[in-house]
């Protein structure tokens, strides 16, 4: 190797090292100026508060098959096998939900109505509050007219939500060719990889989109495209991640009672949706950093009057 090739090995480990130290820096100063962790607090709240309205849709949908034999034991097999608790109360709660479904049933057209204008408002809630975490993170003090906020949030929902539930369908699809595989052939085989490769770049791509269009549309400001592709690529990256872990214990390791207890399913899951709403609030501080140090500006589109 040249001098010159040393050279520019030695300059790039060091701009590396140099960056590195000085984001963590920046990243801490970040965490406790803008209480990091309790604004992903509020973000995990909403979430939450979300997915009453989506079940609630989840089981109307549920009780118009319900009739049918056939989904009936597919349903069954797959609670089964993701409920980690023991059969007398597994049974107990899965006849709970399909006497609930079947209840609903008989007002399909209401419960259905009421779970979709629940929904839409709640995450409306959601990014309402993911804007209020990014004004305090990028340090903007604006207004959004309410109906017009409302509207946008809206469409955000139809958007955003549909490709969450595309990249979680790849990412439980990922898992479950492995899972077959195995259990047919004992081994994972060749075209299974070909298969699972496809749907983790189908997954990225998804995410990556849907991380997008949160830092490019929810904000009342525009921020530089660097600033949007440096937060969405950290979000991508790490919420894959997460995701990958999460569909792994739910498939995999539900069953391990003994470590876990009956209950870890639902502790588990309410810490995913925690560390998720870290993510977003962490990247959206990195590009921050990343604006600051570079000496861009984000483009005001509305005033606080």
């Amino acid at each position: 190797m040249s001098n010159f090739d040393k050279n520019k090995v030695k300059k790039f480990f060091s701009s590396t090292y140099s960056n590195t130290i000085y984001y963590s820096k920046k990243l801490y100063e970040k965490f406790e100026k803008d209480h990091i962790w309790v604004l992903s607090s509020g973000i995990a709240f909403n979430i939450l508060i979300s997915i009453i309205p989506f079940l609630l849709i989840a089981l109307t949908v549920l009780g118009i098959y319900i009739d049918s034999s056939n989904v009936l034991e597919k349903i069954n097999s797959y609670l089964t096998n993701i409920l980690p608790m023991e059969d007398t109360h597994k049974d107990k709660i899965i006849m709970q939900i399909f006497e609930l479904a079947k209840e609903l049933t008989n007002n399909t057209f209401l419960t259905g109505s009421i779970g979709i204008i629940a929904l839409m408002w709640t995450m409306s809630g959601l990014f309402s509050t993911m804007r209020d975490v990014l004004n305090r993170i990028f340090v903007f003090d604006g207004y959004i007219n309410f109906f017009y906020g409302k509207l946008r949030d809206f469409a955000l929902v139809l958007v955003t939500l549909t490709l969450f539930l595309i990249s979680l369908f790849f990412t439980s699809i990922f898992q479950i060719f492995e899972l077959i595989s195995k259990d047919l052939f004992g081994e994972i085989i060749p075209s299974v990889y070909t298969s699972t490769a496809i749907t983790i770049i189908a997954s990225l791509i998804t995410t990556y989109i849907m991380f997008l269009v949160m830092y490019k549309y929810i904000p009342q400001f525009k921020l530089p495209i660097k600033v949007i592709q440096l937060s969405t690529l950290l979000s991508t990256i790490l919420f894959e991640l997460m995701k990958y872990l999460y569909t792994l214990y739910v498939l995999r390791f539900s069953s391990l009672k003994r470590i876990y207890g009956a209950y870890a399913f639902i502790v588990i899951s309410i810490f995913w949706i925690y560390y998720i709403s870290v993510i977003f609030s962490t990247s959206a501080a990195i590009g921050s950093i990343y604006l600051e140090k570079n000496g861009l500006k984000p483009a005001y589109k509305r005033k606080k009057s």
